[in-house]
């Protein structure tokens, strides 16, 4: 996940286990957090999106921006 971020000029973040901020379109942060997991968590991602998204957004488009940049995460990997 670090390798695949850093590759697509993600900044780490002090979140979660380990966390990046991805930049898909200027003034759109996208924030990855993976948490690990351990005997009682099975491991997890979640992606969050600043607030600000639903200003040029809308909920569908929202979807396709998270589908987008995990595709992209997963093909630098």
């Amino acid at each position: 996940f670090r390798i695949a971020a850093d590759s697509l000029g993600g900044e780490a973040k002090d979140m979660a286990d380990i966390a990046y901020m991805l930049l898909p379109f200027p003034r759109i942060p996208v924030y990855y957090l993976l948490w690990k997991g351990d005997k009682e968590f099975k491991p997890r991602m979640s992606i969050l999106f600043d607030r600000s998204i639903e200003q040029y957004f809308e909920a569908d488009a929202i979807w396709g921006i998270a589908n987008f940049v995990s595709g992209k995460l997963l093909r630098a990997y």
